[in-house]
């Protein structure tokens, strides 16, 4: 993860050097596509390292569309605890991390791939689709739990909002909880009755072109 406004073309280069291939931005002081924020966004796509921007409201903590404290002691506990901790929180805003921020850097760096998490984030849908289709180094993972997982289903988002070769898997959660979110899209493209090529874009193939493990393949004309 790295915050661009102490984060600059230099330390990009430096970060590349030590072997990292990718970078994460979340959580920005100012929207997304600040000014301020294009060089390093340049030296990424001079370097092609992919960038992975969170898209939306932050979660984490109690989510009130499943519990509620006054329903459930775990959740009370849970609550305690943020309030305990709310002196602490940082400066953050939904609103400066929107995807339509994404198609302003993807309009200045055409090359630079760009990954918009959780399909834009409730709420924003819409929008990410929106860039998915005209802006080609664009794509959306599909990762944030089951919420967002049911709106991908009951939106339309796989495949015919967003094109297969523009969506990637991403699990965000702890590695003993990635087999039941495997077997969640299984289940997922089995009910959308995906093929086996679009399973393995979706599974490997889109993401592995994004992080030059194997080249792009384009029609012949």
């Amino acid at each position: 993860v790295i915050d661009p406004e102490v984060i600059g073309p230099k330390e990009v280069s430096n970060l590349h050097a030590m072997g990292y291939r990718g970078l994460k931005i979340i959580g920005t002081a100012r929207d997304y596509d600040c000014p301020d924020y294009m060089p390093a966004y340049g030296r990424a796509q001079d370097l092609q390292m992919p960038i992975l921007f969170h898209m939306g409201v932050i979660g984490g903590g109690l989510d009130y569309s499943r519990t509620h404290p006054r329903r459930s002691a775990d959740a009370a506990q849970a609550y305690h605890r943020m309030m305990a901790m709310s002196g602490m929180l940082r400066d953050v805003s939904a609103s400066r991390m929107n995807p339509l921020h994404l198609d302003t850097i993807a309009s200045r760096f055409p090359r630079l791939r760009i990954i918009g998490a959780h399909l834009g984030n409730q709420g924003n849908y819409e929008f990410a689709a929106s860039v998915a289709r005209w802006r080609h180094h664009v794509w959306f993972d599909m990762s944030g739990g089951e919420t967002i997982e049911r709106h991908a289903v009951e939106r339309n988002l796989i495949g015919v909002e967003i094109g297969i070769e523009k969506l990637v898997w991403g699990s965000d959660c702890g590695m003993d909880e990635i087999k039941e979110h495997i077997d969640r899209f299984d289940a997922i493209y089995d009910r959308l009755e995906l093929d086996e090529d679009q399973r393995h874009r979706l599974w490997w193939a889109n993401a592995a072109e994004i992080y030059g493990l194997e080249e792009p393949t384009f029609a012949e004309e």
